[in-house]
C-alpha cells in the first residue's frame, strides 16, 4: 500500500502548520479555557476590581488581565468571547459554504445547456449582491433585522457570505464538466445530481476547503463588526467586537481594554488565513 504525495506536501507548507497550529490553539483555548477562570465574565468585582480614581483595575493576583470598565474580569470575558465568536464564524463558514456550493454547482452544470437559464439566473443574483461591499451588506442586513441573537447572526452572516463562494464553484464545475469522464457520464446518461456528486464535486474540493479557511477569518472580523457597531450579540454577553467598543472610552488610561480583544481578533483572522494560504499552495497544482 503506498502513501498518497498528498500528506507529505501537507507537512511541507509552513503555513499550513503555523495556520493550523494557531487555529487548534484558539479552539481549545476557547473550549477548556474558561474551565480555568473563576470569574463569572458578566460578575463586576467591585471589592478588587477597581482601580484608583474609579478607573479599571489593573492587572493583579485576583484579575490576571485587570478588569473592564464594569470592573467584570477582562481575561474571563475574553476566553468566553472566544467561544461566542469562534462559533458564530465555523457556523455561519458552513451555511455560507454550503449555499454557495449548491448554487454555483447548479449554475455551473446548467451553463451553456438547454437549462442555461437556471445558470444566467442565479449569476445576476450573485452580481447584484456582489455590488455592495460585504460589510456594508453584512451591517445593512444586521441591522434590518430587529433581533441580536446567536442564530439570528448566523443566519445574517451566513446568508450574505455565499455569493463569492458561488461565483468560484461555478467556474470550477464548468471547467471539470468538460473532462472526458464527466462528458461520458453524461452520455450515458446518469442522473446529474449523480455526477455532481460524484464526479465533479470531489474534484472541485480543494478551493471549496481553501475558500472556507479565508471565509472563517472573515466571518470573525464581520461579526466583530455587528457587536462594535452595537447591531451583533447584545451585552452582557461577551464578543471581542463589543469588548472593543465598550473599552475605546479608556483606551488612553486602560489601552489593555482595546488590545486584548483587538489582538485575539488579529490572531483568529490571521490563523484562518495562514490556514487557507497553506491549503491553497498545496492543493492548487500550478503552485506544486
Amino acid at each position: 500500500m503506498t502513501t498518497s504525495p498528498l500528506l507529505p506536501r501537507l507537512f511541507r507548507s509552513r503555513s499550513l502548520i503555523l495556520g493550523s497550529g494557531l487555529v487548534v490553539l484558539l479552539v481549545l483555548v476557547a473550549i477548556v479555557g474558561p474551565w480555568f477562570v473563576a470569574h463569572d465574565p458578566n460578575h463586576s468585582d467591585f471589592a478588587t476590581g477597581q482601580g484608583t480614581f474609579g478607573l479599571p483595575g489593573g492587572p493583579n493576583r485576583h484579575h490576571w488581565l485587570g478588569t473592564d470598565t464594569l470592573y467584570r474580569d477582562l481575561l474571563a470575558r475574553l476566553l468566553y468571547g472566544a467561544r461566542i465568536s469562534l462559533f458564530i464564524a465555523l457556523l455561519a463558514t458552513t451555511l455560507a459554504v454550503t449555499v454557495g456550493t449548491l448554487v454555483g454547482l447548479s449554475a455551473g452544470f446548467f451553463h451553456g445547456s438547454r437549462l442555461r437559464f437556471v445558470d444566467t439566473w442565479l449569476m445576476r443574483t450573485v452580481d447584484a449582491g456582489l455590488a455592495f461591499p460585504y460589510l456594508l451588506l453584512v451591517m445593512a442586513v444586521g441591522a434590518a433585522v430587529d433581533r441580536s441573537d446567536t442564530t439570528t447572526i448566523i443566519m445574517v452572516l451566513g446568508l450574505t457570505g455565499w455569493l463569492g463562494t458561488s461565483r468560484l464553484v461555478r467556474a470550477k464545475t464548468i471547467s471539470v464538466r468538460q473532462l472526458d469522464y464527466v462528458v461520458a457520464a453524461r452520455a450515458l446518461g446518469q442522473n446529474p445530481i449523480i455526477i455532481a456528486i460524484r464526479h465533479i464535486l470531489p474534484n472541485i474540493a480543494g478551493p471549496i476547503l481553501v475558500t472556507a479557511s479565508a471565509s472563517v477569518a472573515s466571518m470573525i472580523l464581520a461579526e466583530s463588526v455587528l457587536s462594535y457597531l452595537s447591531v451583533g450579540i447584545q451585552p452582557p454577553t461577551a464578543t471581542w467586537g463589543r469588548m472593543l467598543r465598550e473599552g475605546q472610552t479608556f483606551f488612553t488610561a486602560a489601552p489593555r481594554l482595546v488590545a486584548a480583544p483587538g489582538v485575539a481578533i488579529l490572531l483568529a483572522v490571521l490563523a484562518f488565513n495562514l490556514m487557507g494560504e497553506g491549503f491553497r499552495d498545496t492543493l492548487d497544482p500550478r503552485t506544486r
